[in-house]
Order: C-alpha cells, then structure tokens, then sequence
C-alpha cells in the first residue's frame, strides 16, 4: 500500500470519512480503486451493525494538513447498507475551499467500531478513517489512518 501525498492536491487533502467521514475527509491511504470487501455483511455480532449508521450527519474535523492548520465542515449522509456520500467546506491554512462530493463505502463491527473508504478523484485514490459508533448510532467519533502529512480527528453527530 502507497501513502498518498495528501496536500499537494488540495482536493484530494484529507478526508472524512471520514472523515466520517465518517470521513470523513480523514487522512490518507491509497488503494486500487476496488471495493473494498466487507462493507456487504450486516452484523459481526450483538450490538451495532451498518443499519446504525444512517441518515444525515453533521460533522466538525480538525487536524492538520502538511503542517498548517486544517478545519472543515461536512454533512455524511449514510444510507445504513455500507455507502455514503460526503459534502464538505474545508479550511486549510488560510484557504477556505467547497469540495465534491465523495462516494465513500463503510462497514461496522458489532462492538461500533468501524472503517470508512471514501473515493478521493477519478484516479480510483481514497482516504480512509476509523471510527466508533457511541449513542446507538446517533454519533460517530472519527480518527484519520496514520499519515506522515497530516492528521484529523472529527464528530459527527445525526441531525
């Protein structure tokens, strides 16, 4: 796996997942552009599933970003069957940018914890994260992938 050099294209930064976004946009890790298996299985045991992560999250996620400050705003609409898209308004340094919409996938383990793979651009890239569901899912808390270029941390709550 290749670390992508996340700020040299701004759009592509971070996400998020992740972050979520829940991804947010969580920090990076690149991979091929194949879906990622997982995100099709419903339940890995009591307690929380992907059906608990549904509906419209707003989300704050801050970090930073080839060392210069990183804040952004976001709404992840999770259709609670492992896919979800992410809008987002992000600050990095002093430049305050609207991003695309992201496509992202996601799958959640019984305990709530969860990942969340979200396509960055056409090139098949993507920025993954994790997180954990708290408050029967009304509210993720979601952290970047280890990255040498920056870091988020972000919480989105349903609206």
């Amino acid at each position: 796996m290749t670390k992508h050099p996340i700020v040299r294209n701004r759009r592509t930064a971070i996400l998020a997942a992740g972050g979520l976004a829940v991804a947010l946009l969580l920090g990076v890790r690149v991979r091929s552009g194949l879906a990622h298996a997982g995100a099709e299985y419903e339940h890995d045991g009591p307690g929380f599933s992907v059906r608990d992560f549904r509906g419209s999250y707003g989300m704050l996620e801050t970090g930073k970003a080839e060392g210069l400050d990183f804040i952004e705003v976001a709404v992840i609409h999770a259709d609670g069957a492992g896919h979800a898209t992410i809008e987002a308004v992000e600050t990095i340094g002093a430049q305050v940018q609207q991003k695309d919409a992201l496509t992202c996938t996601y799958t959640v383990r019984g305990n709530g914890l969860g990942e969340i793979f979200c396509k960055v651009d056409e090139s098949g890239e993507e920025a993954d994260g994790d997180f954990v569901l708290v408050e029967g899912g009304r509210e993720a808390k979601i952290i970047t992938k280890p990255n040498p270029h920056g870091w988020t941390t972000a919480i989105a709550r349903r609206q």
